[in-house]
């Protein structure tokens, strides 16, 4: 089990809306830590927003022992994406740009376990015909580091088309690998 929840707003949060959700708790705002730019402490949990600056999404993470409680009580308040919303998300892609933005946010919202949905939209971007796209999603696909992605991210380590995609995918996989290494 995850120490921390990561929620993902469909839309910009206000400070007020975490404040409303969070109505009726012993909630204090607090100072933010660097990197965050906004915290709310409660006696068992503690709620942070952020902008992810590796994958362009503004997340909302909750932690300690009443996380999942405080994180309930946020998506009552506040629409969030969850992994489900993806496929649908996907179809609708405007541009690669788009695609390239929906890459991080399926990265932000992807499981510790394999979803088959999941997998074949990190596929998807692996096939796109632009390098940039195929970038993103060998980028993002780090994030799980799901082990039913890694033949693909070999394949392009070893045969894209471009150099900065295999490059990237050598990277993508030394990172997977110390990270199973260290557990």
């Amino acid at each position: 089990m995850s120490e921390e929840v990561f929620l993902v707003p469909r839309a910009p949060v206000e400070p007020r809306q975490v404040e409303v959700a969070l109505s009726g708790l012993d909630v204090t705002a607090e100072e933010p830590e660097e990197g965050f730019l906004a915290s709310w402490r409660l006696p068992g949990a503690l709620v942070r927003i952020f902008d992810d600056p590796a994958l362009h999404v503004v997340q909302l993470m909750v932690t300690g022992p009443d996380r999942d409680d405080v994180a309930a009580r946020l998506r009552a308040v506040i629409p969030t994406f969850a992994p489900e919303d993806m496929p649908g998300l996907f179809a609708a892609v405007e541009s690669r740009d788009h695609l390239v933005r929906l890459l991080g946010l399926l990265a932000a919202l992807s499981p510790e376990t394999a979803d088959p949905a999941l997998v074949a939209l990190y596929r998807e971007g692996f096939g796109h015909a632009d390098a940039l796209v195929r970038m993103s999603a060998v980028l993002d696909a780090s994030v799980p580091g799901w082990p039913e992605l890694r033949p693909d991210i070999e394949r392009l380590a070893v045969a894209d088309e471009d150099e900065r995609v295999r490059e990237t995918a050598a990277t993508v996989l030394d990172v997977l690998d110390r990270r199973r290494a260290t557990g």
